[in-house]
């Protein structure tokens, strides 16, 4: 499927995941997309999130970050690409931001995404949060990354995206 984003009017493709492991590259530019005039505050999405997370998961972690990136300055129209959390990361990149090295991640930064996948026995949608400088957040403050007891426990293939200007 393919359409306009609402962010300078590059194209939005609708991608599938079909791989389980993990693979984090080294920044590299993306080709096609100039984010020179691109006008994201991190600090900005961070302060919604923050102002908006629950003490408790309302099953909506996609909705919520997509809204606390747009309060950033970076609408993701709604539509299958992002029906599903762990969808997110085809995205992402196309709105400029980068996927994480392995040796970046010891240290996450304010207003990195981790896009998880989902696990057996567990919600398909997978997760989506970011985190705020001190925790991870989605629609509910987390005590870590990994959202609840089952990710925990089955750490399923996941992704970290940090805006293109934080590198």
């Amino acid at each position: 499927m393919h359409g306009m984003s609402a962010v300078r009017n590059q194209p939005c493709v609708q991608a599938r995941t079909s791989s389980s492991f993990v693979i984090l590259y080294r920044f590299f530019p993306i080709q096609g997309v100039d984010m020179a005039d691109e006008n994201y505050d991190v600090d900005a999405a961070v302060a919604h999130l923050n102002a908006h997370a629950h003490a408790d998961s309302l099953g909506r972690c996609a909705s919520y970050v997509r809204q606390a990136i747009a309060a950033g300055g970076i609408v993701i129209p709604r539509g299958p690409a992002v029906e599903l959390a762990k969808n997110y990361g085809p995205v992402l990149r196309t709105r400029g931001f980068v996927e994480v090295s392995a040796s970046d991640l010891i240290t996450p930064r304010k207003g990195d995404i981790a896009v998880i996948q989902s696990y057996p026995g567990g919600n398909i949608a997978g997760h989506i949060t970011m985190y705020n400088g001190q925790r991870w957040v989605s629609d509910f403050r987390q005590n870590d990354m990994w959202s609840g007891p089952g990710y925990r426990q089955n750490k399923p293939a996941y992704k970290v995206y940090r805006w293109q200007g934080e590198q």
